[in-house]
């Protein structure tokens, strides 16, 4: 139960990632923010190098295929993300905190 409440406090610190940004794609004013790898990854979930802020136009032509969020995105970035994507843990009480602390 409390891990289920430490997620959704970091999915919505997540999310604010996008405020007072523009959309990485076009330019217009970001309101979402799409995690280039999925959120499915505990380990990247809710690190900033696995944000993209976008727009919702620009986030629904992401996950239909018309834009690849990998040429928004610097090459040190990609391997960074690759390196990490299929790392597998469980996290704990030190993980959510450390993540915490990041996302502020």
């Amino acid at each position: 139960m409390i891990e289920k409440y430490r997620e959704n406090k970091l999915d919505k610190m997540f999310q604010e990632l996008s405020h007072n940004k523009l959309c990485a794609i076009c330019g217009k004013v970001a309101n979402a923010i799409h995690h280039i790898v999925g959120r499915a990854n505990t380990y990247l979930r809710w690190d900033k190098q696995n944000s993209l802020p976008v727009c919702v136009p620009c986030h629904i032509k992401i996950h239909d295929g018309q834009v690849n969020v990998y040429n928004f995105i610097s090459e040190d970035r990609i391997k960074y993300l690759e390196n990490n994507r299929n790392v597998v843990f469980k996290p704990d009480d030190i993980f959510y905190k450390q993540k915490e602390k990041e996302l502020r």
